[in-house]
C-alpha cells in the first residue's frame, strides 16, 4: 500500500511563480499528495499580495490539472473560523466542486474551539460535505494534544469536537509542530500526539510536521530523518508537513525532506 507522503500550501505565490515550479517542487520532494489552501472561513482564496481577497484564485482548476497529471493527489483546505458555518460549509463545497477535488481538510484551531458549540458547529460541517460529495475523503486537522499526557481526565480542549469529526473524516491530522528545540522533546512531542488521536478514533491518523523556517527556535534539517522515523516506529508510516510555503524559504530544509524520503524509499520502509 502506498504510504500518504504530503505537504501542505497555503499561499501558491509563496510555492512558486508558475504552475511547472510547483509541479517541479512537489515532484523534488517525493511527495504524492498536496493540501492546497481554497477558502478562509466563508470566502474563497485569491493571490493578491495587498489582500487575501485580490488577484486570481489561489487555487485554479489547471494548477490542480497538471498536479494530477504528475502523479500527485490533490486535496483543499480552508481555515475554519465557525463563526458563519453556512459560509464556511457553502465556500467548501463550491471549491470541491469547482476543481473537481478528491478530498477535503477542515482546519479547525483555538478561534473555532472557542465559539459556543464548536461540536454542533463541526458535525455540521462534515455532514453537509458527506451529503454533497459521499465519496470524498475527509481530513480534520486541529490541535495536537488533547489533553495532559498520561491523563485523559485533565483535557485541554473540547473532545467532543474530534468526535464530531471523527464521525466524517477518515483521516485525523494532529498538528505536530514541536515547540522544543531539542530533538528528543521534539520527537516525543509528535509521538504524544499520535497516541492521543488514536484513543478511541477509528482515523487514519497522518501527523503534520514542522517545516516552518523560524517559529520558537528554527527547526534543524538533521532533525528531518529522526523525526519521520520516530512517527513511523509509532505506526504512522503516512505523514505531511507544513507547509511547502515556509520549506522554500530554506533550502536546506526541503533537501532534508527529499533525501529523506528517498532514503526510505531505497531502503524499501516507504512504498
Amino acid at each position: 500500500m502506498t504510504t500518504t507522503r504530503s505537504v501542505f500550501s497555503w499561499m501558491r505565490n509563496a510555492a512558486g511563480r508558475s504552475t511547472a515550479e510547483i509541479v517541479s517542487v512537489l515532484k523534488y520532494l517525493h511527495v504524492n499528495r498536496v493540501e492546497l489552501k481554497c477558502v478562509d472561513g466563508s470566502k474563497r482564496m485569491y493571490t493578491g499580495r495587498s489582500s487575501a481577497y485580490a488577484g486570481e484564485p489561489n487555487v485554479t482548476p489547471e494548477l490542480v490539472h497538471a498536479i494530477q497529471s504528475a502523479g500527485i493527489t490533490v486535496y483543499g483546505w480552508g481555515f475554519n473560523w465557525g463563526k458563519d458555518p453556512a459560509g464556511e460549509l457553502s465556500a467548501a463545497i463550491a471549491e470541491v466542486d469547482r476543481l473537481g477535488l478528491v478530498g477535503w481538510v477542515w482546519d479547525v484551531e483555538e478561534t473555532f474551539l472557542q465559539q459556543k458549540d464548536p461540536p454542533a458547529i463541526m458535525n455540521s460541517l462534515g455532514m453537509g460535505m458527506s451529503a454533497a460529495f459521499p465519496d470524498l475523503i475527509q481530513g480534520f486537522c486541529c490541535m495536537p494534544i488533547l489533553h495532559k499526557p498520561g491523563d485523559p481526565k485533565n483535557p485541554y480542549w473540547n473532545r467532543k469536537v474530534w468526535e464530531a469529526a471523527a464521525l466524517y473524516c477518515a483521516e485525523g491530522i494532529p498538528m505536530a509542530y514541536w515547540y522544543k528545540t531539542n530533538l528528543q522533546a521534539a520527537g516525543d512531542f509528535v509521538v504524544e500526539s499520535i497516541l492521543q488521536w488514536q484513543e478511541g478514533f477509528e482515523w487514519e491518523v497522518i501527523p503534520a510536521l514542522r517545516a516552518w523556517y523560524q517559529w520558537n527556535g528554527q527547526v534543524q534539517p538533521s532533525w528531518i530523518r529522526s523525526i519521520v522515523q520516530r512517527t513511523i516506529a509509532a505506526g504512522r508510516y503516512g505523514l505531511t508537513w507544513w507547509s511547502l510555503d515556509e520549506i522554500l524559504k530554506w533550502p536546506a530544509l526541503y533537501r532534508a525532506i527529499a533525501e529523506t524520503y528517498d532514503e526510505l524509499e531505497e531502503e524499501g520502509i516507504l512504498l
